[in-house]
């Protein structure tokens, strides 16, 4: 998991802190980044907001899917590009 430094403190950027910052931007602001995201709170559902943090987990090289018996991993498949 990776440690943020915010402006108003330090997070880690784990499942809580992404719906956080995804449904409220600019609720813990970076150093050096405007605040022009709008906020996306009612914009999407909890199944959609899990989909993103699903699917932002998977860009860290630090995230290995775990995978449940009798389920598949938890990581969602990657599209393949087309040739």
């Amino acid at each position: 998991m990776t440690k943020v430094q915010a402006m108003d403190g330090s997070y880690m950027a784990d499942e809580n802190y992404l719906h956080d910052v995804i449904s409220h931007p600019n609720l813990h602001p970076i150093a050096g980044f405007q605040p022009i995201m709008p906020p996306t709170e009612g914009l999407l559902n909890e199944k959609d907001m899990s989909d993103i943090i699903a699917y932002i987990k998977t860009l860290s090289s630090n995230y290995h899917p775990v995978k449940m018996p009798g389920h598949a991993a938890t990581a969602p498949a990657a599209s393949q590009p087309s040739k």
